[in-house]
Order: structure tokens, then sequence, then C-alpha cells
């Protein structure tokens, strides 16, 4: 890794790849394979070391035999030939948002404190004898007699396959085939990665008419791309979100006291026995008024884990079915000067949502259009970016500014 300085002053740390050049080393297509794609050779390999198979297929594309060969499908097959070299600059410029994938640094077999994060026996730093490191207990007894999949234990860590995403393209230079992508990427040094430019990766499914906010149309349109609006709805995927979603509203910040927690006295009322009423213990006994209520509620947290994927698929799930049913509307992009309620709601009713429960959706946060927006009973105002399931569940109509569409392809790509 490097670092740099931006043009604000601020040190950037940057890895540097060497990509390219490639080699097309074989062209897919409909006719042939049933699907067009490129495949990409990097860096030359010795021709003692190559398999004649191998050689073979290299001498077709006219190079020599190259150590790490990929396959590309987000390229357009027609625009290449065999042997063609595809060099940085094609593909990457300064500012470009990229995915990165490799393989992680191998670490070997390791505990449970490296490998997950564990904090010791009771988070303790003293007093305990050859058992700070472990990992505790990993099942119950007779049932269920196994132990739990899952269960979190040391093992082999590292060595696997990962991608980052959301990384940016600091900088380009082409004459050296290097690229400088900000912050880390996985693997060792001189391992081998492979870049996607998301902008070559989106594919778009439908053409939406852009609306003024006098309900016309503006003669724009703008495409809704595939991996957001066209996917197939998973329903249980949306239950887990909204559930998810519900559950940390609650505070849990609940709280009973208990017969120990009671200010009061501790002399028995009566004795025990002889008196020919029940045994009451303290006045701070469960049956009488003012005393201690048994097993009630305590402070507890109501988060529920759901997996980053999940997430983004009740996401993707929720607008897909939005889309499908017709109830995405976009709007050109819109300011007040000052919070106007009832500007706001001449714009929803020009655009035909009024009635509706609406969902408006900006690129970034406008304070006075968040303020407009805020005292109509049917009208929520987000930014892209904080977008959840379960709005767009509640919601029946979701409005989205042009530029919201970009930053939804930006973030949630």
């Amino acid at each position: 890794m490097t670092s740099i300085f931006d043009d604000a002053g601020r040190n950037i740390a940057c890895t540097v790849i060497e990509t390219g050049p490639c080699v097309v080393t074989q062209v897919k297509t409909e006719d042939t394979d049933g699907y067009t794609a490129l495949q990409l050779g990097f860096d030359d390999a010795k021709e003692k070391n190559t398999v004649n198979a191998a050689k073979k297929h290299f001498a077709k594309a006219g190079t020599s035999p190259k150590r790490k060969v990929a396959e590309f499908r987000d390229f357009d097959a027609a625009e290449k030939n065999l042997g063609d070299v595809v060099t940085v600059d094609e593909v990457f410029a300064e500012n470009d948002v990229v995915s990165v994938v490799g393989i992680t640094k191998g670490k070997g077999f390791q505990g449970v404190v490296k490998r997950h994060g564990f904090g010791g026996v009771g988070q303790a730093t003293h007093g305990q004898h050859n058992r700070q490191r472990a990992p505790g207990s990993i099942g119950a007894a007779s049932y269920p007699a196994k132990v739990i999949k899952g269960m979190k234990m040391g093992g082999r860590t590292g060595g696997k396959r990962r991608k980052i995403r959301n990384l940016q393209v600091v900088k380009v230079f082409a004459d050296k085939n290097l690229i400088l992508i900000k912050g880390a990427v996985p693997g060792h040094k001189g391992a081998y990665v492979i870049l996607e430019n998301r902008s070559f990766q989106i594919t778009w499914i439908m053409k939406l008419d852009v609306l003024n906010i006098e309900g016309g149309k503006t003669g724009r349109q703008v495409d809704l791309p595939e991996s957001i609006f066209g996917v197939e709805p998973n329903e249980h995927a949306v239950y887990l979100a909204v559930k998810q979603y519900l559950a940390h509203q609650r505070q849990g910040t609940h709280k009973a006291k208990e017969r120990g927690e009671i200010k009061g006295s501790t002399k028995k009322l009566h004795r025990q026995k002889g008196t020919g009423g029940s045994r009451k213990g303290d006045i701070k006994n469960p049956l009488f008024r003012g005393g201690g209520r048994v097993f009630g509620p305590r402070p507890r947290n109501y988060s529920v884990k759901l997996n980053k994927k999940v997430k983004q698929l009740a996401r993707n799930s929720a607008l897909s079915s939005a889309a499908a049913a017709g109830n995405v509307l976009i709007l050109e992009d819109f300011t007040f000067d000052q919070p106007k309620t009832k500007q706001f709601a001449s714009i929803l009713k020009q655009i035909s949502v009024n009635e509706e429960r609406t969902l408006v959706v900006l690129s970034e946060k406008d304070e006075n259009v968040f303020l407009s927006g805020r005292n109509l009973p049917k009208t929520e105002v987000l930014r892209a970016e904080d977008l959840n399931t379960y709005q767009i569940v509640k919601a029946g109509k979701v409005v989205l500014s042009e530029g919201a569409v970009e930053k939804m392809v930006e973030v949630f790509g």
C-alpha cells in the first residue's frame, strides 16, 4: 500500500494494483457457448511450465502463455476480437466505483479469540488458569446431544474468496498499467485480484418517464437497474426485514420492581402459624398493594440480527414488487426556498398520489423539503441511502427523484 494527498491536502491510503495489459484469449458468443463473455489473460508464464492444451489455447489468440485467466460477462463481445489487448484506461477512470475480488491472507489454524473476536472467559484478566482464551461450552447435555451447526470454534482462518464493494479509483497511470484504489483489498502482496467496474455490470430493465412538478412529462426517461428493480421477490426476506425494523423501534426500557427492590420494612407481619390466615412474610409481599411484582419486566434489547445480503434482498424485493405493480414514479429534482407544506401537497396532488400513503425519496437531504413533508399525514421523505424495506412495503406509491435513482445505483448497486 501507499498514500497520496488529494486536492484538499488529505492523506489517502491506497493500494497499488498492476492491471494489464490483458489479452483476449477467448471470445464466447450466444451461438457457441449460450452466453456472451470475454476471457482475459494476464501475466506471462514460462512455456516449459504450461501444459500442451493451454499452449494451444493461447496460440489461437496469438499470445504467450498466461499465469492468470479470468472470464468477464460484462464486456460487449462484438467489440473485441481474439488477441486484442485491453488496457487499464479503457475500463477504469478516476473516481469510478469498483469491486475487488481476491483470496484473503491465509492465517492457518487460529483460536476463537483471533478468529471470532472472543474476549476470554468472563472478560477477565486475572484468576484464570489456562482458560483465558478458551471457547467455553459448545453445547448442551443429553439433549440435543450434538454441537449445533454454525458454532463458533477454532479453525482454519483466511484463505477465502472475498469481494470488497464500493471502492474508489483514486488515480490511473495508463502508461505504467497501474491503478490506485482507495483503501485495502483482499490478498497478500503480489496476489492476483479481479477488478469489476460497477458501470459495466448494471443491466437496465425498464424506462420510466420523468414527471415535472405540474404532473406533466418532461420528455426525459430514466432507466431502472435490474439488480434493484428486477429481482424475483422473496417474501420471507421481506418478512424478516420488517420484523427487524419493528423490533428495533422498541426501546426495551420497561422495568417493574420486584420484592427485593421495594423500599419497606422487612419485619414479619405476624407469626407463621396459628393466626388462621395465610403466611405473608413482610409488607413487600406481592400479595399486598404496593408490594413487589412477581417476575416483572426487566430492561432488555429487542434487536434482531439480520445478514447484510438478506436485508439487501428484502429491500430489492420490495422495490421490484412496487415497480412491477406500477407504483414507482420518477419526479424531476426539486427544492423549496423555505418550508411550504401547502406547496409540497400541491405537487403530490399534481402527480396523483395525494390520496395514497406516499414515500418520497431524494438523492440527498434537503431540509426545506423534509420540513415541508413532515406535517402531511400520509407522506414520508427519505434520502436514498436511508431507504429500508418497511417503509417501501408500507407505502402505496414510491416517488423517486431523478438524482435518487443515480444515488441508489451508487449505494445499492
